[in-house]
């Protein structure tokens, strides 16, 4: 719902308006910033995968574990 209401060019004159507004101002500002909708499925794929890495002492796990997001966030939403 929030992505949607970022995303709609319709004015809302209302606080949470005003509030929605200064938001849009930051990332059109912004050509690096964009909100997009994220499947829940990816979400929580990409939070458990970051987990393991935060967690790994090994650098060569780290490498592993980069080259694996792809498939892994692929998966989980299929």
């Amino acid at each position: 719902m929030v992505v949607h209401v970022l995303n709609r060019s319709i004015i809302d004159v209302t606080k949470l308006g005003t509030i929605v507004g200064d938001c849009r101002q930051i990332i059109s500002s912004n050509p690096n910033l964009e909100v997009r909708f994220v499947p829940r499925q990816a979400n929580h794929a990409a939070r458990h995968l970051v987990r393991a890495i935060v967690f790994t002492a090994n650098p060569s796990n780290l490498l592993c574990s980069l080259l694996c997001i792809g498939p892994l966030i692929i998966s989980e939403m299929i």
